[in-house]
């Protein structure tokens, strides 16, 4: 097993079958200015087949350096601070929530219990995280940490005023935040981004590539059109129904 980037603990499997190396890479994390801080670096395997998950496998999701998109939040915040009402953010509870709450150590921060008990699995594992409080009696300055799913809203109505910012690669897409209803949406996300994708894949230096999951015909093109033999999953499915 490799790591992949994803979150901490993530794996990729690699396999020797034959004398032939096969390599799952599940859900890869970002590379270079797009990598988690807190989980292991994503590992390059060689291998001749590569099975790649294309969460984001689509040209639209080119995700900014994580760096950037953490500028942003921070001006999110004081923004909101500024008008006396409380930060919300919405975070995947496992491994986006941990990212920011690296990032806002200077803040006090208000966790929901699930990214809060994954906080306690990362700092027990080495991961460096600041002090954080569970929900409760929201004071001004706090900063509250909630899971990115529509059931975190009905935590709002005790928080009082508030503005509320979800981090999500789809937030690249135009119109997101309307669309589910929150004030911001910055694209932060853990999972790798669609040139990531091609990056690992080419590298791998697989003679076969199959893409699953998300976008993964629109992967599988990209890589065709690089001369890599790449199929999506679904398609082969198609190709067997025919006979």
């Amino acid at each position: 097993m490799h790591p992949a980037g994803h979150v901490l603990g993530s794996a990729q499997l690699h396999c020797e079958l034959a004398g032939r190396t096969i390599v799952y890479a599940g859900d890869l994390g970002g590379a270079g200015e797009r990598a988690p801080a807190t989980a292991e670096r994503q590992e390059q395997v060689p291998c001749e087949t590569l099975l790649l998950r294309a969460t984001y496998g689509h040209p639209r999701y080119a995700f900014p350096p994580r760096a950037e998109v953490f500028e942003d939040l921070s001006r999110f915040i004081a923004a909101t601070l500024a008008e006396r009402r409380t930060p919300v953010i919405l975070a995947a509870p496992l491994g986006g929530a941990q990212e920011v709450i690296q990032h806002l150590a200077g803040h006090e921060l208000r966790l929901h219990p699930a990214p809060l008990r994954f906080a306690e699995v990362y700092r027990a594992q080495g991961v460096a995280l600041p002090a954080v409080l569970p929900l409760g009696a929201i004071q001004p300055g706090q900063v509250v940490v909630l899971p990115a799913h529509p059931r975190s809203r009905r935590y709002l109505p005790d928080i009082g005023p508030s503005r509320v910012c979800l981090l999500s690669g789809r937030a690249v897409e135009q119109g997101y935040a309307g669309e589910v209803g929150v004030d911001v949406a910055l694209p932060l996300s853990d999972h790798a981004g669609f040139s990531d994708l091609l990056q690992y894949a080419v590298r791998s230096g697989a003679s076969r590539v199959l893409t699953v999951h998300g976008y993964a015909e629109d992967l599988a093109h990209a890589l065709r059109q690089r001369g890599v033999r790449a199929h999506s999953i679904r398609e082969l499915q198609r190709q067997l129904e025919l006979f």
